[in-house]
């Protein structure tokens, strides 16, 4: 995920305006779900662990300090048995955001995200 200051065009991961101690991501069962962030990237920003062992719908909630939280929903497909070092194979059919302003790019599996 990609956060973008929408008045400045800034990406707030790459100024630091947010790093990995002030967010949090919660799945649809309120457990924490694995991300890191990355400012050494080409394109610095969160990225999300997916932990699934089968096809199925994944909701999380994403809270950026106490300025904005966000719903994303993805419908994941498990595509293959994948490795011991990069987990199961998946393609993600759909993502959709609510509670901010997105655009979604599926072939790059990246969603940015514009704040106030």
């Amino acid at each position: 995920m990609i956060i973008i200051d929408e008045a400045s065009g800034a990406n707030l991961i790459a100024n630091g305006t947010y790093t990995a101690s002030n967010i949090t991501i919660f799945d649809e069962a309120s457990m924490n779900a694995a991300f890191s962030v990355t400012t050494t990237e080409e394109t610095p920003g969160i990225y999300l662990s997916l932990d699934i062992l089968e096809s199925q719908e994944k909701s999380y909630t994403v809270n950026l300090k106490t300025d904005a939280f966000f719903t994303m929903n993805m419908d994941i497909e498990k595509t293959g048995e994948g490795s011991e070092c990069c987990g199961i194979d998946t393609e993600i059919d759909s993502i959709s955001v609510s509670g901010a302003t997105s655009e979604i790019d599926l072939e790059n599996k990246t969603i940015t995200l514009f704040i106030i």
